[in-house]
């Protein structure tokens, strides 16, 4: 059917009558490729450039693809190959006495814990974690000074020993030689650097070192979710992994022995976030 447009040209004015040529009807959609067509032959150039930016995207997506799945096959099988996580417990496992103890701890990356008692080694081995987490880098270096932090604030103030710098050499390193000899809560924060001191704010009595407990394990969920949330498969996402994972632990860890008490109070555990 023609466009009404054209049915009306029919009845435009014409010539006189006689000798002048009889008027034609006008071809609109021609004009309209005469006056389009030359507008779309320059698009044609941009057309063609979207496309061959769409096809290299759609091949670099793919080769991102096949690499980021050959590091993690890479990953898995460093993690399968027999041997690649094996540590120093089953060793230590075979030890008689805490004198056999000492001396396999010596003899791995633990090392020594300074004296052959179930107190030593246990301070002795939390010091010396520390001190490995520490040598990941941040954020683990302000995991691990915090840690070292309350470990030598418990044993100082609320034990009332000094710490031993052959026991708790590890964690001493991370906070400076002042920590061992400082008489308050308040004074070990100011002796300590800033990556360790955030755990102490506001500590005052030992009664309260719970409270910079609670603060430490927040600060390690914070930074453990936020290297999860980061784009890509890198060693900071296992870190963060690791890190929400230990978080997770400790409170499970807390509703046992808060079940083990009787359940009560409940709000003890409420503080725990």
């Amino acid at each position: 059917m023609p466009d009404l447009r054209d049915f009306l040209s029919r009845f435009r004015p014409a010539g006189a009558p006689g000798g002048a040529r009889a008027g034609v009807p006008a071809d609109r959609r021609r004009e309209l490729e005469a006056e389009v067509g030359p507008v779309l032959a320059l698009l044609a150039g941009t057309q063609a450039e979207c496309e061959r930016i769409i096809a290299q995207a759609r091949r670099d997506a793919g080769r991102l693809t096949a690499e980021t799945g050959a590091e993690a096959a890479a990953i898995a099988a460093d993690a399968a190959r027999p041997g690649a996580l094996a540590t120093a417990w089953p060793r230590l496992a075979q030890a008689a006495s805490t004198g056999e103890l000492r001396a396999a701890l010596a003899a791995s990356a633990w090392q020594d814990p300074g004296q052959p008692t179930p107190r030593a080694i246990r301070l002795g081995m939390r010091a010396r974690w520390a001190a490995r987490i520490a040598e990941l880098g941040e954020p683990a270096r302000t995991w691990a000074a915090g840690a070292a932090a309350l470990l030598v604030a418990g044993e100082r103030f609320a034990s009332g020993r000094p710490p031993e710098p052959a026991v708790m050499g590890g964690a001493l390193r991370l906070l400076g030689p002042a920590a061992a000899w400082a008489a308050t809560p308040g004074e070990l924060a100011g002796s300590v650097p800033v990556r360790a001191r955030w755990v102490l704010t506001g500590i005052t009595t030992p009664a309260e070192l719970w409270r910079a407990e609670t603060a430490l394990m927040a600060g390690m969920e914070r930074d453990g979710l936020r290297l999860l949330r980061a784009p890509g498969l890198e060693s900071g996402t296992v870190l963060g992994a690791v890190a929400v994972m230990a978080c997770h632990a400790w409170r499970i860890r807390a509703a046992l022995e808060l079940a083990a008490r009787g359940g009560t109070p409940a709000e003890a555990y409420d503080e725990l976030g």
